[in-house]
C-alpha cells in the first residue's frame, strides 16, 4: 500500500515540467514508445491521484498504528535535489513524511548495494537492448553478496520471461 500510495502521490507530469521543461517524455516503462521493446498496452498506468494516495496512507496507518516516514536518498547534484524536493512536497501533501538525504556518489552506491534506503533516485536502464539490463532484474541478484537488483524485486514470472527471451533471437518473443 505504501508503494502504491507513493505512485499515486507523485505528479509525474508536474515533475516533467519542472525538470524537463515539458520537453521530455514522462516514462511509463524502461523503454519509450519508439522502442521495439516498449510493452505498449501491457503497461499498467498509475496516474496522479493524491486522493487515492491519501486513502491508502490512511488505511495503512489505521491498520499498523504507525505513520509513514521515508528517506529520499540522492546525490548532491542540483537537478537531483530539485527532483527530490518536488517528490517530498508531493508525499508531504498526502501525509507521508519524507526526509531528503544527499550523499556522495561512492556512499550512494554502497547504500544501494546494502539496501539502506526507502526511495533512491537512480538513473539506470539506458541500454536499448533489455538483455543488457537484465542483471538488474533477476531475483537471484536481489539476495547475493553484491545485490545488483537494488530494488530487491523477486518475481519468478519476470525471471521466466527474461530467460525465455534470452533463449531466442525472435524479437517478438
Amino acid at each position: 500500500r505504501v508503494r502504491m500510495a507513493v505512485s499515486y502521490a507523485v505528479d509525474r507530469e508536474g515533475h516533467n515540467e519542472l525538470l524537463g521543461s515539458g520537453v521530455t517524455e514522462v516514462a511509463d516503462s524502461a523503454w519509450g514508445p519508439e522502442s521495439k521493446f516498449y510493452p505498449g498496452d501491457e503497461v499498467t498506468h498509475i496516474g496522479y491521484d493524491p486522493e487515492k494516495a491519501k486513502e491508502l496512507v490512511d488505511e495503512y496507518e489505521a491498520d499498523t498504528g504507525e505513520e509513514i516516514e521515508l528517506t529520499l536518498l540522492t546525490t548532491p547534484n542540483p537537478d537531483n535535489g530539485a527532483s527530490m524536493d518536488f517528490i517530498k512536497e508531493n508525499l508531504d501533501a498526502v501525509g507521508i513524511s519524507a526526509d531528503i538525504e544527499k550523499i556522495e556518489q561512492s556512499e550512494f552506491i554502497t547504500e544501494l548495494i546494502g539496501g539502506s534506503y526507502d526511495i533512491a533516485l537512480v538513473r539506470q536502464f539506458g541500454d536499448p537492448d533489455p538483455d543488457v539490463d537484465a542483471v538488474w532484474w533477476f531475483s537471484e541478484n536481489a539476495d547475493s553478496d553484491l545485490p545488483l537488483n537494488f530494488a530487491r524485486n523477486r518475481d519468478p514470472e519476470i525471471d521466466r520471461l527474461l530467460l525465455e527471451a534470452r533463449a531466442t533471437t525472435d524479437l517478438d518473443t
